[in-house]
């Protein structure tokens, strides 16, 4: 049981579902892109969402209640060339899949460093197994995700908790 509990673990919080649409055939496919408003600042090289934020890729819906688009280059230029930078989501954030969800405070996907990061009351669900911390860190290019109990300045904030239900258990309960 000790070591089906590790292997169910490694695998959900590596799967590279977490990744969503950095990663697989979601990548190339368009994204959807709904909100109450949006304010682009040409000069500042973003773009605002606001207010009930849902994109969806493929399979994969991201739910914030602000997403801000962050875009590479110089000045108003930036928005033109459409290169993605960073992307960063506040309030309520939510990644749901078909097979999981992930959940926190806000997060930030940095496309240069190929990294996604959820922080604030992080949950990770898949099934009735269920993970949760402070700090989600996911490498998009290796496919290794950490989850951690400390803040981004490392004071540690409680530990890393799971609850994994055995196979035949979740299978009654569905």
């Amino acid at each position: 049981m000790r070591y089906t509990a590790l292997a169910l673990f490694l695998v959900l919080i590596t799967h590279p579902v977490l990744a969503g649409p950095l990663v697989g055939k979601s990548r190339s496919e368009p994204i959807h892109i709904e909100a109450d408003s949006l304010v682009v600042r040409q000069e500042d090289g973003l773009a605002v969402f606001e207010g009930s934020v849902k994109a969806v890729q493929g399979p994969v819906n991201i739910f914030s209640d602000e997403m801000t688009v962050y875009y590479a280059g110089e000045g108003p230029q930036s928005i033109n060339g459409g290169n993605i930078k960073k992307i960063a989501v506040y309030g309520n954030v939510r990644l749901v899949t078909p097979r999981e969800t992930a959940s926190g405070n806000n997060g930030t996907y940095d496309v240069g460093k190929d990294q996604i990061e959820l922080r604030g009351n992080v949950v990770l669900t898949q099934g009735k197994n269920v993970l949760t911390g402070t700090r989600l860190v996911h490498d998009v290019v290796s496919g290794k995700s950490k989850l951690l109990s400390t803040t981004k300045k490392g004071t540690k904030a409680g530990r890393v908790k799971g609850v994994f239900m055995p196979k035949q258990a979740q299978l009654n309960t569905q």
